[in-house]
């Protein structure tokens, strides 16, 4: 967990994982190698899930700077109060810090409230602006650069705007190298999704592409959900063309950890910014590696308004006026920045980069690696080439440049098919000459960590947590009356369950709010 502040002199870290052009550089040891060999360092704005804070400039030594990934799936939290400053790439860290030093911090429990509604803009931060005056998240691209102790905020270079089809044969020969990388060093255990839908099927198509992917090896995996029976029907199908089994031995994971770690991983990623409640019990191995289709959301215009402002009309009356009103203000505020940070996108797309995307498919590669060609400023810089209503067609020219004809096996829905537009304007590219494979870098000496049961025994931490919360008057008078009695009964149904409810369930959800506003009041 990165903490630095104006009481601190500046050090160097690297906490996460990179792929820089071919390359994939896993923490600390993984940067260190990487600057031995080629002498560099990874910097903001590549493509992976970290956080950086280092000496750049001529020699190293002329800027100190801290920044995320392109995706901003590593976040910085960024607090001010009047000269002292202070970034944290975890909120609830962050405000533990501030506390322990005696810095300002000014609540306000109203921004708490959007967080009790079970909805997709909800279960996470829905404007820049935390429940605290003095901390805001940093938007994706943001740089600090921090010179004589003094902060400023500058955006992180993106890349050159190329036409679609230049854009296209760069991103489908960068992850060409990627997949190689990884796929051909013995040390990596590999697992990938594959379901009836379009996301994880450009992202398998890489795979396949490669021929290194072998489910008869007891380094690879593939998986599709046994509940989804459509979706495995069709992943099925595909793997049985290709010679591959669905669900077959699951290599044993390698880096388990304690109930007590597992515990605080999920407080130092999700208390007081993301809802649904993941325990994780494996911690950042550098050679497990997940592949995944988030990042499909940045393809298409997931909310139905242009306008973030507009997804909160809904919601209206189910908060207390004042609330809302801030809520409101807060929100046209974030939609403003929006516009500004990205002029010619839509609002609402830029939003769900913003927040739904760091924060959905964020909490997982903080504990894992996860391969996602989608959540990648190579795939964004291809997709703004083109007309929004057309974005589409890139799954489809992705797909059929890597493995032709994998792009017309069924579907689990007839409406994800491409259509007859998208398959009139194809786009088929040969992967390049210039084509090599990149190198992986990490400590390969990462084993268990003091495992016990860490599912269970992170429940029980969480549980004890929820106890205390649901006992404490002023928590009990902020959530009131019929919200705080469902939520004593939510508590009681945890209780007789033994487990933690489904992640995104409702009551999952409520018991994140508890949690939220007893964090935020303190102790």
């Amino acid at each position: 967990m990165l903490i630095l502040s104006s009481r601190m002199r500046p050090t160097e870290q690297f906490e996460g994982y990179a792929f820089v052009g071919t390359d994939y550089v896993h923490g600390p040891a993984g940067m260190a190698a990487y600057r031995a060999r080629t002498g560099r360092t990874v910097g903001p704005g590549e493509d992976g899930c970290y956080v950086v804070a280092r000496r750049a400039g001529r020699l190293f030594g002329r800027r100190f700077e801290v920044g995320t990934d392109a995706s901003g799936l590593g976040r910085l939290f960024l607090y001010r109060s009047g000269d002292e400053w202070a970034l944290g790439s975890s909120y609830s860290g962050l405000v533990e810090h501030l506390r322990a030093e005696g810095m300002t911090l000014t609540p306000r429990l109203g921004r708490l409230r959007p967080f009790a509604l079970r909805q997709t803009l909800t279960m996470q931060l829905s404007t820049f602006q935390t429940p605290f005056d003095e901390i805001r998240l940093l938007p994706v691209g943001t740089v600090a650069v921090i010179r004589g102790g003094v902060l400023v905020l500058e955006r992180a270079p993106e890349l050159e705007p190329l036409e679609y089809e230049a854009a296209l044969q760069q991103y489908l020969d960068v992850w060409r190298g990627r997949t190689r990388a990884l796929l051909a060093d013995p040390r990596v255990t590999f697992t990938a999704d594959l379901s009836g839908g379009v996301d994880s099927r450009t992202v398998f198509a890489f795979l396949l592409e490669s021929g290194l992917f072998r489910t008869d090896s007891d380094r690879f995996w593939l998986h599709s959900g046994v509940n989804q029976k459509e979706d495995l029907a069709v992943a099925k199908g595909i793997a049985e063309a290709h010679g591959l089994t669905v669900n077959g031995p699951k290599p044993p994971s390698r880096t388990l950890i304690s109930g007590s770690r597992a515990y605080r991983h999920w407080r130092e990623n999700s208390l007081g910014v993301y809802t649904p409640v993941y325990m994780s019990s494996t911690f950042q191995n550098p050679f497990e590696v997940h592949a995944h289709g988030g990042g499909g959301g940045t393809i298409k215009q997931y909310y139905r308004h242009a306008e973030p402002l507009r997804l909160l009309e809904p919601l209206e009356g189910k908060m207390p006026a004042a609330d809302f009103a801030l809520w409101q203000e807060e929100m046209a505020t974030t939609q403003e920045q929006l516009k500004q940070i990205a002029p010619g996108v839509v609002p609402s797309i830029q939003h769900y980069l913003e927040f739904r995307n760091r924060f959905h498919f964020g909490h997982i590669p903080k504990a894992r690696p996860l391969f996602m060609p989608l959540n990648s400023k190579y795939a964004i810089r291809a997709l703004t080439a083109l007309p929004q209503d057309v974005r589409r067609r890139f799954y489809f020219d992705v797909m059929e440049s890597l493995v032709p004809g994998l792009k017309d096996v069924d579907y689990d829905s007839a409406r994800k098919a491409p259509t007859a537009q998208e398959l009139e304007s194809l786009v088929v590219l040969p992967a390049s000459d210039r084509l090599a494979a990149g190198t992986a870098y990490g400590d390969d000496t990462v084993e268990a960590a003091d495992p016990d049961d860490p599912l269970s025994a992170g429940f029980q931490r969480w549980l004890q947590d929820i106890d205390r919360a649901a006992a404490r008057p002023e928590v009990r008078r902020f959530i009131m009356g019929r919200a705080m009695a469902r939520t004593d009964r939510t508590v009681e149904a945890l209780r007789a369950l033994g487990k933690p409810f489904h992640s995104h369930s409702g009551h999952s959800v409520a018991l994140s709010h508890l949690l939220m506003v007893d964090f935020t009041l303190g102790d």
